[in-house]
């Protein structure tokens, strides 16, 4: 199952806030939402790839991206890469989440 780039909306199609923490954990969390909506768990991801608008600033939050990603993943740790880039679709994201699960076979 390939998930599109999930960027930090709430369930309302709004951002709640311009802090680059809080987008990563909405970002994960809607990652998250859709593996379980397709039957699956955090486990079942296999790949990652974050893009932030500043290196920097993701840099920056490390602790406390540690700490919201161990609340939500575990300790299950995906293929991974992370790309700083110019911009995201969405004028107010701050990073953006692809991922890849891949999900059991159903019965």
């Amino acid at each position: 199952m390939y998930i599109a780039g999930q960027v930090g909306w709430e369930p309302d199609g709004r951002f709640a806030t311009d802090d680059f923490v809080e987008q990563f954990a909405r970002a994960l969390d809607n990652v998250l939402d859709v593996v379980r909506a397709a039957g699956g768990l955090p486990s079942d991801v296999v790949k990652m790839t974050i893009y932030v608008t500043c290196l920097d600033t993701y840099r920056e939050g490390r602790a406390a991206i540690g700490d919201i990603w161990r609340s939500r993943m575990g300790a299950h740790y995906p293929a991974m890469a992370l790309f700083q880039v110019a911009g995201l679709l969405e004028p107010r994201a701050l990073v953006e989440i692809e991922a890849i699960a891949c999900l059991p076979e159903e019965p």
